[in-house]
């Protein structure tokens, strides 16, 4: 079974901010993460308010 897709533009700080985070996890992991994997990255460390 397919998987939905979701594609996603960051523009001004936010898309700054991605590649910060990208970075900083580049230094981590010794490579260059997939955006995905950035995405996922993201995804499971996020405690904040949804609103």
């Amino acid at each position: 079974m397919a998987t939905e897709r979701e594609n996603i533009d960051l523009h001004g700080g936010q898309a700054e901010r991605f590649r910060e985070i990208r970075d900083r996890l580049e230094n981590k992991l010794g490579y260059r993460p997939t955006k995905p994997r950035v995405v996922g990255h993201l995804l499971e460390h996020y405690d904040g308010p949804l609103d």
